[in-house]
């Protein structure tokens, strides 16, 4: 139903904010390291 639907709507942007918050911290890290 229409619970099933929103529900995976939500995980699908929960995990697209999870691997943008990798990529962040990935590009974030040498940066910090190399001052």
């Amino acid at each position: 139903g229409p619970d099933a639907a929103f529900e995976q709507g939500l995980a699908v942007i929960v995990d697209g904010l999870a691997k943008r918050r990798l990529v962040v911290r990935n590009v974030e890290g040498p940066r910090k390291g190399d001052d």
